[in-house]
């Protein structure tokens, strides 16, 4: 009878993507391994935000894989990574709302002004508290 060395199955994850350690590598080395506008740690999702593309750069559907163009977009960013910011993923779509036009953007701030923040409200630990009455 064979005996078992381990319970789990090995996850399909676990080989480390070169490519996604020197993202890391790069991120932590040249921006601090932090998002440019909200400071949260580097973690998944995050990517390189160009500032501003030239002519001669190439974009993803270039390429028949995204690894290769990470691989150019990393040695791209080693070049000049005064062209690039670091974004977690929340970050670099509010770059994009903050490209609509003016009506939009009018919109959504009107909307941002509105909203009132929710209160904090101390949770019960406990719903069969005395306090606590069930809505019928």
């Amino acid at each position: 009878m064979a005996v078992k060395t381990h319970s789990k199955k090995p996850s399909k994850h676990s080989k480390v993507d070169p490519v996604l350690i020197e993202k890391k590598k790069i991120a932590i080395e040249l921006y601090y391994g932090v998002c440019y506008i909200c400071r949260k740690k580097y973690g998944k999702g995050f990517l390189y935000h160009h500032k501003e593309y030239e002519d001669e750069d190439l974009k993803s559907d270039d390429f028949a894989s995204t690894i290769w163009y990470h691989c150019y977009l990393l040695e791209l960013i080693l070049q000049q990574p005064e062209r690039f910011r670091l974004f977690c993923r929340n970050c670099h779509f509010l770059m994009f709302i903050a490209d609509y036009e003016e009506e939009r953007q009018a919109r959504l701030w009107e909307c941002i002004k509105e909203t009132k923040p929710r209160k904090h409200v101390k949770k019960r630990r406990n719903p069969q508290s005395p306090q606590f009455t069930p809505v019928k």
